[in-house]
């Protein structure tokens, strides 16, 4: 097969599960809303055969093109987003009605990065919730690790996996053009890489449905999060209304980060290391070293937790120790 025919099908395939995903994703409004009738009937897809096939298939390497196409359009969209969105709203709401001398345009990156990774996690979990809460297996444990031959995978289940893998691609590549934190950056690069390599090892190894379970409880636990920095880079002092909901909103977090990254994650990890299949012990791997991962970052929210008592509740983010994020306190 010639690069362009196979760049074709990529374009051909990436137009139809797109539309079986949007489909999924939005209410259904009647004439507006696509429809696949109106071209070709998309069927369930091969996901990790055309992902590891040899070039006979005829359409191997599809995948792989869809893949860099979403890449390309997540780092288009977030970079556009925080330089066109983002920033100008950031400076907008740190200047209306009073002027801070302490406000930078780190400040303003800072925020308009943490907005940006807010609205993509925040589609992401609600998408994912979309498309798998009605799926049968998610709610059986000991059917995550069956039918670990089957052949087929929904269009928009598909779709959304390689989305989801084009985000944590674009987030990787996004590491070295931001704002270096020694304390946080070797840590989230690796968080992404395990991600990474969870997803598109489940793909190709046929282990989708446990691919699925990590991505449906993943992602709760980062708005709150990026919320209450957005609103700290905003807050000029302790009591302040943006002070008070970062506040909250960091109690949020911490609920929701112990409950789906430390408990019904580690859940999932025991369901894995106990029933995968022997030869998927790289995939055990993976999810060992991600538990590693939240075990380190609930230990930071200990101390974050702890040092909020000390402060009065005025809460800091443990995970980066920005400067800016305290320079209210330091200038009291």
């Amino acid at each position: 097969m010639d690069t362009f025919r196979r760049t074709a099908l990529a374009f051909e395939s990436f137009r139809k599960l797109s539309g079986a995903f949007v489909t999924t994703v939005t209410e259904d409004t009647g004439a507006d809303t696509y429809s696949l009738d109106n071209d070709a009937t998309c069927p369930t897809t091969k996901f990790y055969l055309e992902l590891r096939s040899d070039g006979t298939e005829p359409c191997s390497g599809t995948d792989w093109i869809i893949l860099f196409l979403l890449v390309c359009l997540v780092h288009c969209i977030s970079w556009g987003g925080r330089w066109l969105v983002w920033e100008p709203l950031a400076n907008a709401l740190a200047h209306h009605g009073q002027k801070h001398s302490a406000w930078n345009r780190a400040d303003c990156q800072r925020l308009s990065t943490s907005m940006t990774a807010c609205t993509f996690f925040l589609f992401s979990a609600f998408t994912v919730w979309r498309i798998l809460f009605h799926k049968p297996w998610l709610w059986n444990a000991r059917q995550w690790t069956q039918d670990l031959e089957a052949k087929h995978i929904d269009a928009d289940f598909k779709f959304y996996y390689l989305l989801y893998a084009a985000r944590f691609c674009s987030d990787s590549i996004s590491l070295f053009f931001e704002d270096r934190r020694k304390d946080v950056f070797w840590t989230s690069a690796a968080h992404h890489l395990i991600t990474l390599g969870l997803v598109l090892g489940s793909a190709t190894a046929g282990l989708t449905r446990m691919g699925g379970v990590i991505m449906f409880f993943f992602d709760w636990a980062d708005p709150p999060l990026l919320l209450a920095k957005s609103l700290k880079y905003l807050s000029r002092h302790p009591q302040d209304l943006y002070q008070t909901l970062a506040n909250r909103l960091f109690e949020v977090f911490a609920v929701v980060f112990i409950l789906t990254r430390n408990v019904l994650y580690n859940y999932v990890v025991y369901i894995g290391v106990r029933d995968l299949p022997p030869w998927a012990w790289i995939s055990r791997l993976l999810l060992v070293l991600l538990a590693v991962l939240q075990t380190y970052w609930l230990s930071l929210l200990v101390q974050a937790i702890l040092r909020q008592k000390q402060n009065n509740g005025v809460v800091e983010d443990m995970r980066e120790k920005d400067v800016s994020a305290v320079a209210t306190k330091k200038a009291q």
